[in-house]
């Protein structure tokens, strides 16, 4: 249910834009008419994505702040380092399907987290990093595969839900996050932890 319902998001909400899957090449555009590439960057869950590690996580130590070169200290911005409170959880998996170009396959499996961190602008927490380690399932358990897999859960709009979650294998987000208008503007609202 989880599946199909991640499945029509994504082909209805028009998120299938500009990258390549986990660990998978972008299918090249076909000649024939009416044939569409599969490619992606980030998905849209409406409800939220469940971050791996994040239930139970807890801070390493104090927040920086978010320091990039050329350019020094981005003001405002903070990263905290995490401590996973689970280690091994899933995560859904997107893929290019290899025989009908244009469908995206999404499947769930077991994670480890590897690395976690929040972001925050002025104590408004608008996004995860999370470094994860998929994993492949033998004989009924999980087994470390040496895969690396960078991710952002970005909460868009305040509410609480990381409802985009997008891939960053090269780290880029921290050298320039964007961050969200909702988080700039001055609010009633204690800041999100």
């Amino acid at each position: 249910m989880i599946v199909r319902r991640c499945i029509l998001m994504v082909a209805f909400s028009g998120v299938m834009a500009l990258a390549t899957s986990v660990n998978e090449a972008a299918q090249v555009p076909t000649s024939k008419a009416g044939e569409m590439a599969c490619q992606f960057s980030e998905m849209y869950r409406s409800e939220g994505w469940k971050i791996p590690g994040r239930s139970g996580a807890v801070p390493k130590g104090s927040s920086f702040a978010l320091s990039v070169s050329p350019g020094g200290v981005i003001p405002g911005v903070f990263v905290t380092e995490m401590k996973s409170g689970k280690a091994l959880s899933n995560l859904l998996f997107p893929k290019c399907s290899p025989d009908s170009p244009g469908r995206l396959i999404v499947r769930e499996g077991p994670v480890r987290v590897l690395h976690m961190s929040k972001v925050d602008y002025q104590g408004r927490v608008f996004a995860y990093i999370v470094e994860y380690e998929p994993q492949i399932v033998e004989s009924g358990k999980p087994t470390r595969t040496l895969g690396f897999v960078q991710v952002v859960f970005l909460d868009t709009d305040g509410s609480g839900r990381f409802s985009v979650m997008k891939y960053d294998d090269r780290g880029f987000f921290l050298a320039s996050p964007d961050v969200p208008e909702w988080a700039k503007r001055p609010s009633q609202k204690p800041p999100t932890k």
